[in-house]
């Protein structure tokens, strides 16, 4: 195996891993078995929560929806594939950056969005990850409502509330901000950890910071010192500012741009 493609093998084993770990951590703390169609295509589900989508019912979401997914999955499969052809032209920064992005634009917001309108059309209660997440309103409403409700939803259950209830519930606030941290260094480290320059513990810092954002954040809208626009803009400096820890250059270079690129090699561009 070449030694250049190792990272994007990584990537692909510890995505797998992580989310074989997360769907049997899932199965641990939720109901543990339910009807066999709904249990098979649980497993197929990215999402974690359990007990509605096996026992639940839904209805159907508005039929705008099906025009959000789809555009969300046409602008991340473009971005991911020019992210690919910048990376063959010798542009390793843009392209890992193009690849990333459209990478959680089409899969996250896009193919994993159409999937949920699908399974709740055939009355499944199948939660959207993503809800609308530049509609919070606070710092706090982003990580437990908004982003990735699959992780945010399983964490709350099985973290937060044992440890508030058991020490307090600043200590579960943090211990939720800290596996999460340690999800995306396996997620986004673990790949390049070889490569030189990679900076060890980025993404678990990011998330430290996040609780610490949180937290401040609290405290002032208890002060009344924020609300409205001021805990937006608030919120969006404590996302996008500390970026660069969370997504390195190596990552972006070494491993999404040339995944990018190997998958066009493989459709032929």
């Amino acid at each position: 195996m070449p030694a250049a493609a190792e990272p994007v093998v990584r990537l692909a084993v510890v995505c797998a891993a992580l989310w074989l770990a997360a769907k049997g951590w899932a199965v641990a703390v939720g109901p543990a078995r339910g009807p066999w169609r709904r249990e098979a295509l649980w497993w197929l589900w990215p999402g974690l929560e359990r007990r509605r989508f096996l026992f639940g019912t839904a209805e159907p979401l508005a039929e705008g929806e099906w025009l959000r997914g789809a555009a969300f999955t046409l602008l991340g499969a473009g971005l991911f594939l020019l992210g690919g052809r910048l990376t063959e032209q010798g542009e390793p920064l843009i392209g890992g950056l193009c690849a990333a992005v459209g990478f959680v634009f089409g899969l996250h917001f896009g193919a994993f969005h159409l999937l949920a309108l699908l399974l709740r059309r055939g009355g499944i209660d199948a939660e959207p990850l993503m809800n609308r997440p530049l509609s919070a309103a606070t710092l706090a409403e982003f990580w437990g409502r908004r982003w990735n409700t699959a992780f945010a939803r399983l964490t709350h259950d099985a973290v937060f509330l044992p440890l508030a209830r058991r020490c307090s519930p600043g200590v579960a606030l943090w211990a939720g901000f800290a596996l999460s941290g340690a999800v995306h260094e396996a997620a986004l480290t673990l790949p390049v950890y070889d490569v030189p320059g990679v900076f060890y513990g980025g993404p678990f810092l990011y998330f430290l910071l996040q609780g610490a954002g949180v937290t401040l954040e609290r405290r002032l809208r208890k002060a009344g010192r924020l609300n409205g626009v001021t805990n937006r803009l608030y919120a969006a400096a404590w996302l996008i500012l500390p970026t660069p820890l969370l997504v390195s250059e190596a990552f972006l270079t070494e491993a999404a741009g040339p995944a990018a690129a190997f998958t066009l090699s493989v459709i032929g561009r």
